[in-house]
């Protein structure tokens, strides 16, 4: 909380919500994230939830995990077949 601003939820944010709810046909829980943004001045929202570029409100949705013109795939954390490699003084 030292290092970020935290927003919490207000008697606007709640009016905002139901707002959201209804001329957008939010799922409630996204709805207040909606509201939260719209209420603070939030230009964008990252989520996978909302539609991508949308704006709603004065709030546009990015989908970050998207792919975009350009964007490579980042290679896999693991493969299978690699060799384990054991914790130093353990026996192979």
């Amino acid at each position: 909380m030292r290092q970020f601003p935290v927003l919490f939820p207000s008697h606007d944010v709640l009016h905002t919500a139901m707002r959201g709810a209804t001329l957008y046909g939010l799922p409630w829980f996204d709805a207040q994230i909606w509201a939260v943004a719209e209420v603070h001045g939030l230009e964008e929202i990252l989520s996978e939830d909302f539609q991508h570029g949308r704006h709603y409100g004065r709030v546009r949705v990015v989908n970050p995990f998207l792919q975009g013109t350009g964007v490579q795939e980042l290679p896999a954390l693991y493969e299978s077949g690699l060799r384990r490699i054991d914790s130093p003084g353990s026996d192979p």
